[in-house]
């Protein structure tokens, strides 16, 4: 009995380890989109600006 738990904890280990590396990985590429959703949103709100400048800027002259 005491073997088998042993080796049931060095297996449990290694499989911690495992899902460890991959939340590590998981959340890498959360961070890549998080930023990729983050640089969209600006670069729509600096073109509505764009936009709107150009807009007023033919309204001035």
């Amino acid at each position: 009995l005491h073997i088998t738990l042993g080796i049931f904890q060095r297996l449990f280990n290694l499989l911690e380890d495992e899902c460890h590396m991959l939340d590590c990985s998981i959340a890498k590429h959360c961070e890549a989109i998080s930023s990729f959703c983050t640089y969209f949103h600006s670069n729509t709100t600096f073109v509505a600006l764009e936009q709107e400048a150009s807009s007023l800027q033919s309204e001035i002259n």
